[in-house]
């Protein structure tokens, strides 16, 4: 009797052991990830009731090598090439330059000619579209799905996804733009009254897709208070067969 009891007491522990919680699977995945030689991403960021529309940025990421974004906006489409902690991008006329450069070039073409209202909207969609830019070439997001997977909060598996909330103040950070960081420049934004809804997709055990959607008030380095509804979604593909090609001209910027 007390055999069997001892075996039944085992098979309890090792099943609890096998059967990982939802989060713990995402954390696997996203390790899974972070040890992969190559792959595919696609970020597409939406606010609601916004002027900006859905920005999809497009990249191919290597181990310890380079990372190649493609974004398009206003009809333009740039690339951005990271390797370690250098970044170089392209300018309207295509030719490759540094993330200062490019803040330069877009402080001057908001201080020249246009003036006004038009100017100021002129260099906000520039300012925008600089930010998805350099955000999706500093993003990690082997190390970004680990991080929010520790942090998320109920998770559960719901209608093929593991979902989960944040608390306030991870969710807060979301809209600071602490997940990914700015670049430098500006100061970011702070926020209050904020929540957030993760949810991970994996397809045999590795991370498919992951997408946050969070909303707050964010008050402005200028002391404005605006209402935020943003969705962050981030596709992952090809983990392992993807190919990198980067430009010449941006490699030898980056090496300057």
């Amino acid at each position: 009797m007390k055999t069997q009891l001892a075996l039944c007491l085992a098979s309890v522990v090792a099943v609890s052991l096998v059967h990982a919680s939802p989060a713990d699977d995402v954390a696997a995945a996203a390790s899974k990830l972070a040890v992969a030689p190559n792959y595919s991403w696609k970020v597409t960021t939406e606010f609601a009731n916004s002027q900006f529309p859905a920005v999809p940025s497009e990249g191919v990421t290597e181990k310890d090598g380079y990372t190649v974004i493609t974004t398009s906006f206003n009809g333009t489409t740039r690339q951005t090439v990271r390797k370690g902690e250098k970044l170089v991008m392209q300018n309207r006329d295509g030719e490759w330059i540094t993330m200062e450069e490019m803040r330069q070039q877009f402080a001057n073409a908001a201080g020249g000619g246009g003036g006004g209202a038009g100017g100021q909207r002129g260099a906000g969609r520039a300012g925008f579209g600089l930010f998805m830019m350099g955000r999706g070439a500093q993003m990690d997001f082997a190390k970004d799905a680990a991080n929010l997977a520790g942090k998320i909060k109920d998770a559960k598996k719901e209608d093929g996804a593991i979902v989960g909330t944040l608390g306030e103040s991870d969710a807060a950070a979301l809209l600071s733009f602490g997940r990914g960081g700015r670049g430098g420049g500006a100061a970011a934004p702070t926020a209050k009254n904020a929540s957030a809804t993760v949810k991970f997709w994996l397809k045999d055990g590795q991370l498919a897709k992951y997408a946050t959607s969070v909303k707050g008030t964010v008050t402005t380095p200028a002391g404005d208070e605006r209402e935020v509804d943003l969705t962050t979604t981030t596709e992952i593909s090809q983990v392992g067969s993807t190919k990198v090609v980067v430009p010449e001209d941006a490699k030898k910027k980056l090496e300057l």
